[in-house]
């Protein structure tokens, strides 16, 4: 029962936490739109090539799950980034599924681990290798049928991956970096709390 309440507790969200989320994801936002033109331009010219540098969309929402360790995190940082870049990008509103179906798969992978609790490496690697073949799946739907062939599909998937594991080596610095700079964190599992650097 208590194991029950904790959870329960843990999963709610405070204010400082969606906070911090909403800027995250706002951030990432500004280097979707920033990066759009180049990006579109890559996805028209090489499937294979895009799926390494497209999947930088990730990092925010990643970060976020990092630094803040609370399920809910990754997804609504990358709600809010899909939410606010819909209407400056190429995709509209399909930016909303491929941004927050391969964040929810990381979610889902995560709480099905002790990540929250402990940080665990693994959990963590794992979770984002299960986003980069979430993004893979989605990206399949998208990709021009006249340039798919089984080579295509399997260095599609290797680069949805692979790059899905670099961004979350990444944000693991980032967290260290916010972490050097004296950034308030919020203490897991209490509302509102932060502990000074983490």
């Amino acid at each position: 029962m208590r194991a029950g309440r904790g959870r329960q507790r843990a999963a709610r969200l405070s204010t400082a936490a969606l906070l911090q989320c909403a800027a995250i994801g706002a951030g990432s936002a500004i280097l979707i739109v920033g990066l759009g033109p180049v990006l579109l331009a890559t996805a028209l010219a090489s499937p294979v090539l895009y799926s390494l540098l497209g999947s930088f969309s990730v990092l925010g929402p990643m970060i976020a799950g990092r630094w803040l360790r609370r399920p809910g995190v990754v997804l609504v940082t990358a709600f809010v980034a899909s939410l606010l870049a819909v209407p400056f990008t190429a995709l509209g509103l399909l930016a909303i599924p491929a941004l927050c179906i391969p964040a929810a798969t990381i979610e889902m992978v995560l709480g099905l681990s002790r990540f929250w609790r402990t940080g665990d490496r693994l959990a963590w690697f794992g979770a984002a290798a299960a986003g980069g073949a979430a993004i893979f799946a989605i990206s399949l739907v998208v990709i021009d049928p006249r340039v798919l062939s089984a080579a295509v599909i399997g260095l599609t998937l290797a680069g949805r991956v692979l790059a899905y594991l670099a961004l979350g080596a990444v944000a693991i610095l980032a967290e260290r970096a916010l972490a050097r700079a004296g950034v308030p964190r919020l203490r897991p599992g209490r509302r509102g709390e932060t502990d000074g650097a983490g």
